[in-house]
């Protein structure tokens, strides 16, 4: 078992000298993934309770370090030297038995739980390549794991907890828009950096300056050019909406996104339905788009009701296109796997291409379809890996020192080098972190071909 984590430790540094050198291809490997909901510790051994196993190199790129009292590691030159600062040893010598990351997600009980159990796998992923090669300096990540269960009132104390008794030194998440505008807010107020994977709502991060990022971008600022460009491309003039007016994202949108969209492109609103999480039936609601007889159907919803809806306006034999905002294309295959050959040629925002031709990020792809057995890389999956590489090469860069006297100093060292990552490499593309706390992403359409989302660029 020992000498399996000393092969992983060799693989992942082959394929680093290798990348860096302009050529390799991923080792094949196996990983065993134990699910949990609860509070996940991974450790470096192979006697850990998730076995890891990697052989791709870690996602590169430059985060300068914040202005500190410690002494930091030097910033690399974007596009140089980005993986030797990636194998580097931390710039200050990290104390403990552990370094703490705290990861909040929704896996059920919300109809954007399959996004959850998306970033999930991105998250353990990362933590378990981390801790194979060793971790953070030779001490381990520990992965302090929360559920919300979709209960948007549990996250108050999750974050709490985290921050003043499991004493992390960031969290990754809240996941979902409604769960950051708890969550966020209250991490700044303790003085916790988060790095959230999702939560597209805009003003979110307005609310939580400046220890709340965000790898997503908000969708009036992604998802609405790219919507302008299928009504364009449609030929729409007519469309109706379909809103869960339980969940917080998709009542935002159908409220506020789709009906501002639509008067901006000149697209008149012939009917607005509601529905809320989980339905029984989508018959009645269905019945009155049909009699509206739309160009278009905005889906404000998750990917599973999402994909009931489509499967009921194709039994009804309604012809019109389905749109969707990015949430659709952000849990992956779900909404496809879930709606057939209804959801043929729909048409979502998109903020993350699977089949970025980028060599870096397809080895990092290839490495997580090889270990999951997946047939795709959802982007949940990709944001959740990278803020996992993100803090890790905070940590390296920035002094932190992980001594537990020194928790709010360290917290507030990753939280001023977040803006300072920019031109960052890893799984989802590149990314670049503002003052603001946003990212820029590019403007993708997605349109269900064949089964899978092929995804083409909006030229803005």
């Amino acid at each position: 078992m020992r000498d399996r984590a000393l092969f992983l430790s060799v693989s992942l540094t082959l394929m680093l000298v290798a990348v860096a050198c302009g050529g390799g291809e991923p080792a094949a490997t196996d990983t065993t993934t134990e699910a949990t909901t609860a509070v996940t510790e991974a450790t470096a051994t192979a006697d850990a309770t998730t076995e890891a196993a990697t052989g791709t190199p870690e996602p590169t790129g430059t985060s300068e370090p914040a202005a500190t009292d410690s002494p930091a590691a030097s910033p690399t030159d974007a596009g140089a030297g980005v993986l030797a600062a990636m194998a580097a040893e931390p710039a200050a010598p990290l104390q403990g038995e552990s370094v703490k990351i705290g990861f909040i997600t929704v896996t059920s009980g919300s109809p954007f739980a399959a996004n959850g159990q998306r970033a999930q796998e991105g998250v353990r992923f990362a933590v378990e390549q981390i801790n194979a090669d060793g971790g953070i300096g030779g001490v381990p990540i520990e992965l302090v794991e929360a559920d919300t269960r979709g209960d948007v009132n549990a996250v108050a104390n999750l974050v709490r907890r985290m921050a003043t008794e499991d004493n992390v030194l960031a969290i990754i998440g809240p996941l979902l828009s409604g769960e950051c505008a708890v969550g966020c807010p209250l991490a700044n107020q303790l003085g916790v950096p988060v790095l959230t994977p999702g939560a597209a709502q805009p003003g979110l991060m307005e609310q939580a300056r400046p220890y709340a990022f965000r790898l997503v971008q908000p969708d009036p600022a992604n998802s609405a050019p790219a919507v302008a460009a299928i009504i364009e491309q449609e030929g729409i003039s007519t469309a109706a909406i379909i809103v869960d007016e339980q969940e917080a994202i998709a009542k935002f949108m159908g409220e506020n996104f789709w009906p501002a969209v639509f008067e901006d492109n000149g697209v008149e609103v012939v009917e607005t339905v509601t529905f809320t999480t989980g339905e029984s039936s989508f018959a009645p609601q269905v019945t009155r788009l049909a009699a509206a007889q739309p160009d278009a159907v905005a889906l404000a919803a998750g990917p599973a009701d999402a994909a009931r809806i489509a499967l009921e306006v194709q039994s009804q034999g309604l012809e019109t296109q389905l749109i969707g905002s990015g949430g659709l294309q952000s849990a992956g295959q779900d909404f496809i796997d879930a709606g057939g050959d209804a959801v043929e040629g729909a048409k979502t925002a998109a903020q993350f291409d699977p089949d970025n031709p980028d060599p870096q990020v397809q080895q990092l792809r290839e490495a997580f379809l090889e270990e999951s057995g997946n047939d795709e890389v959802a982007l949940n999956t990709a944001f959740a890996y990278d803020a996992v590489y993100i803090l890790v090469d905070l940590v390296k860069r920035t002094g932190v020192t992980n001594d537990p006297a020194q928790l709010a100093e360290d917290r507030d060292k990753i939280a001023e080098g977040l803006p300072t990552t920019q031109d960052w490499v890893g799984m989802g593309g590149l990314t670049s972190l503002g003052e603001d706390g946003e990212v820029v992403r590019p403007v993708l359409v997605a349109t269900v071909q064949d089964g899978r989302f092929v995804i083409e660029q909006v030229d803005e």
